[in-house]
This record gives C-alpha cells, structure tokens and sequence, in this order.
C-alpha cells in the first residue's frame, strides 16, 4: 500500500537513533509476535501489545492487555484514543513518536474493519470487566488468554496491570471482582493449590458470579471447589503452547463468554435482598432450635398434656421461614447472573 499523507510512528531503535513506521489506511498490530505489522524485539513488549488503526484522518491507539500497559504522553491507554502530532507512545518500556505526515511507502496493514471503533467504544458484553483468576506460574497462558480477549474487546482484568504499587492487595482485589461479571479461571496444577485462587473463585460464588473453568493443564479440582465447580461446563485448552493450535482452542473461551453474556441477566447479586434472607435464616434456625427444645421440655413436664404441641409448631413453623430466608437469599444471589 502506498501513501502520500500517511502518520509515520518513530520507534527508538535501542542504539539510540530512531526508526520509521509509515502506516497505511487500516489496523496494525504493535508487539513482539514476529507477525505483528511493527514487531519490536523487546521483553517488555507483549507479544499482541497494542492496535494502531489510520483510516485516512484520524489515527488511533489502544492497548491490547498487554503485561507492561501501553502510554500516551505518560497517561495510561485502555480503550480507543485519539493520536496527534507529536504524541509520545510507550509501549511497555519502547518509546515511539508520531509525525501525522509523511511520504514514503506505507506499512501493508490490513483492510479497515466494517465497524470502525471509535473512541470510548464498549466491549462485547459490557464496559464491566472480565476477572481472570490464576496462579502467578501460569502468566505465559494468561497473557496469551488476555491478550487475545482483549482482541475480541473484552474488558479484561489481570492482577498484573490491575493492582498499584502500595495498595491493599486483599481489598483492591475484592473490589476487582465485586466490579466483574464473570470469573475466567485458569485451571492448572499451580492454580489448584494456591490459596489467592481458591479464595477469589470462593468470593466470586459468595458474590454470585459465573465462573468458567479453562483447563490448561487437566487436573482435579480440590475438595473446596469440586461442589461448586462440578455442574460448570470446562472449556478446554491445554495446548496453548501449541501455536498451530492456539487460535481455536483461544476462540472456545470467547465463545463461551459470548453465550454467558447472552444469558445473563445484566445488574449486580442483589445483597439487600441477600443479607434479607440470610437474616430471616438465621432466625428460622434458632426458631428450630428454641421449638424443638420446648417441645422436649414441655414432653417432660406437661404429664401428658397438649402443651409439647406449641413447642412442635413453633419447630415447624420455624422450618418453614428457614425455607424462605433460603429462597430469598439464593434469589438474590442469582439477581446478576
């Protein structure tokens, strides 16, 4: 593809001069895939780090979920933003400059989509994130998991880039899931035995959040998660590593997000509603409690009179508000699904 008025990004070249990358009308991927359309050989580049699109007037950037995070001008990227001359790009730690003219051959970059996404566009299902729950050991299946969902527009939320330096890691990554709607949780022998994991997807079930299992490694749940994970269809993709491979078996947990997101119905558990019927529970239990210990007392004393039967009432009736206090809980719990 040739150009005459195409935006042109100046990447450091690590010798400390810089290299041009004219663009052309269309999409280009920015990583460390030797596919991409500006490879950067860098470790701190994602191999699918970020997406410039040109479509004849106005150039655009946004980051891909990325390990390290994209930059403009020092401000973090997340959805489509707008470039200028002049603007400083960092991805990871590489720096690029734009020049909004220039002549010369453009990059061959793909054709432009059908829709064009703007600035500020939403994701698939919503601008609410998707949590990806996982062991530290499995980052190389993460990133790829991220990476590519991000492609698909999906909101992502990886501990990684989500958590600051300084802060509370319990509470920021309770409040992570709390903003979530779904759970992706990446099943290996590492996640299976870390104690982070086993307490997020205990949250997300406390918080009722779909969780979908990916298997990237076949391993038995532990005891704690077998209850809440046996009825959950596993998607699997434990050859990742495998690149031939990897698009599919990538696609199988976009689509499962997809027919999550056509299912559920949008909003938050309803926690008033839950801690309602959680109270009305605990009351029914200690009705129970209170109705059977009378009965037994009022068997005793009454010499055979109808008495021990208020005490049975009281035990049945008790019973049956235990019953509600469950269905209003459970209700409330289901409200976000």
């Amino acid at each position: 593809m040739t150009g005459t008025t195409g935006p042109t990004i100046w990447i450091g070249d690590g010798l400390g001069g810089r290299a041009p990358h004219r663009l052309g009308v269309g999409s280009l991927i920015v990583g460390r895939h030797h596919e991409a359309g500006i490879c950067l050989a860098d470790d701190d580049v994602s191999s699918h780090h970020a997406e410039l699109y040109w479509d004849g007037e106005r150039l655009r950037v946004r980051d891909l979920g990325s390990r390290l995070g994209t930059e403009v001008n020092g401000a973090p990227v997340v959805d489509w933003i707008d470039l200028t001359e002049g603007d400083v790009i960092r991805f990871g730690t590489v720096d690029g400059t734009v020049e909004m003219a220039a002549d010369g051959p453009a990059l061959g970059t793909s054709a432009p989509p059908a829709t064009v996404p703007v600035q500020g566009s939403a994701p698939k299902a919503s601008r609410t994130p998707v949590f990806i729950s996982h062991s530290a050991e499995d980052k190389r299946y993460v990133r790829l998991i991220a990476e590519y969902l991000r492609r698909q527009r999906w909101n992502v939320w990886v501990d990684e880039a989500g958590i600051s330096g300084g802060k509370d890691y319990r509470a920021e990554l309770m409040q992570a899931l709390e903003s979530s709607w779904i759970v992706v949780l990446v099943v290996s022998h590492a996640s299976m035995t870390s104690k982070w994991v086993l307490r997020e997807v205990e949250a997300a079930d406390r918080l009722g959040l779909q969780v979908v299992p990916v298997v990237v490694e076949d391993v038995p749940y532990p005891d704690s998660l077998r209850m809440t994970l046996s009825s959950v269809q596993k998607v699997l993709a434990t050859s990742l590593g495998d690149s031939d491979r990897r698009n599919a078996q990538l696609s199988r947990i976009d689509d499962a997000l997809t027919t999550a997101a056509s299912t559920r119905r949008h909003g938050k558990p309803g926690r008033f509603r839950m801690a309602v019927g959680m109270t009305i529970g605990i009351l029914g239990g200690l009705g129970i409690v209170l109705g059977f210990a009378s009965f037994v007392y009022l068997s005793e004393t009454s010499g055979g009179g109808s008495e021990p039967f208020l005490g049975w009432g009281v035990f049945m009736v008790s019973m049956l508000v235990t019953a509600i206090g469950s269905a209003i809980y459970a209700s409330g719990k289901k409200k976000g699904i």
